[in-house]
């Protein structure tokens, strides 16, 4: 199992939870399609350049995505 496999299965209800507090109209479908899309971009990353603090990067790419999505629905940051 890759390292990154495996710190999703580790992380995976945290990082769900993480995502439902930051953007409460999300429900848990929501918050699961956020955390497959980041942990796919995450993949793609990792194979052009090593990522140092991967779960940092996880953590940090959620809040982004959440804030897109606020600004696609016209609520706040």
């Amino acid at each position: 199992m890759s390292r990154l496999s495996e710190l999703f299965a580790s992380e995976h209800q945290r990082l769900k939870a993480y995502a439902r507090s930051l953007f409460r109209e999300c429900g848990s479908v929501d918050a699961e399609d956020i955390i497959q899309d980041v942990f796919l971009a995450t993949f793609n990353a990792q194979s052009v350049s090593p990522i140092d603090d991967t779960l940092s990067y996880i953590y940090r790419s959620i809040s982004n995505r959440i804030i897109d999505l606020r600004r696609k629905k016209g609520g706040s940051d």
